[in-house]
């Protein structure tokens, strides 16, 4: 088991009986992997931080498909939006 040292690892059992506390140390931006019998099962982090993960997913597989069919720059591409908008 390897999470690469930036999260507290943290036992089911004591996920079970600690949930509320474990939680708000989670809003506090604190990262949680969840294991069960020493076998990680969960990662628990803060919304911020996914929606930030999530963000920058989506700004890569857009890239990587703008290299294999150009759209233009930037702003071709705001303009593009912006007149499927009308």
């Amino acid at each position: 088991m390897d999470n690469g040292g930036f999260m507290r690892i943290v036992g089911m059992f004591k996920t079970k009986t600690h949930l509320p506390e474990l939680i708000k140390e989670v809003e506090a931006g604190e990262e949680l992997c969840i294991t069960n019998r020493g076998k990680e099962v969960a990662f628990i982090i803060p919304v911020a931080k996914y929606y930030s993960q999530k963000t920058d997913d989506i700004f890569k597989k857009f890239t990587a498909l703008k290299k294999r069919s150009p759209l233009g720059s930037k702003d071709d591409i705001i303009k593009m939006k912006d007149l499927g908008r009308k």
